[in-house]
């Protein structure tokens, strides 16, 4: 048995999966210092 499997549409279904994190991350990133200047 293989650990790593060949490169392929899991390793792109993988790829997004990381993107959309980092999409998350960076909108919350970007979230706090506006929420903390609109809040008194």
């Amino acid at each position: 048995m293989h650990d790593t499997p060949p490169a392929g549409p899991r390793t792109e279904s993988r790829l997004k999966h990381f993107a959309g994190w980092a999409l998350l991350v960076a909108l919350g990133l970007n979230l706090r210092p506006i929420l903390s200047s609109i809040s008194p």
